[in-house]
C-alpha cells in the first residue's frame, strides 16, 4: 500500500505510543469468496531492540448440519 511520504510516522516511540493508545487492528480474509472483516486486540511488547505484536484468534468450530 503506497503511504505518502507526509503520513509515514518514522519515529519508533510515537508508532509504540499509537499502537497503545489504539490496540485493535482489522484481519480481512475471505470466506466462500466474500471479504470476512475480524476485529481482533492487540498487545505490543518491545524487547532487545525488537516490537513485537501478539494476538489472538479464535477457530469456530461448527458441529451442525452441513
Amino acid at each position: 500500500m503506497y503511504l505518502p511520504p507526509h503520513y509515514q510516522l518514522k519515529d519508533q516511540a510515537k508508532q509504540l505510543a499509537f499502537m497503545e493508545a489504539y490496540p485493535f487492528a482489522t484481519l480481512i480474509s475471505q470466506q466462500d469468496n466474500r471479504p470476512v472483516a475480524t476485529h481482533l486486540p492487540f498487545t505490543v511488547d518491545e524487547r532487545e531492540g525488537q516490537v513485537l505484536l501478539h494476538s489472538h484468534l479464535a477457530r469456530a468450530i461448527c458441529n451442525g448440519p452441513k
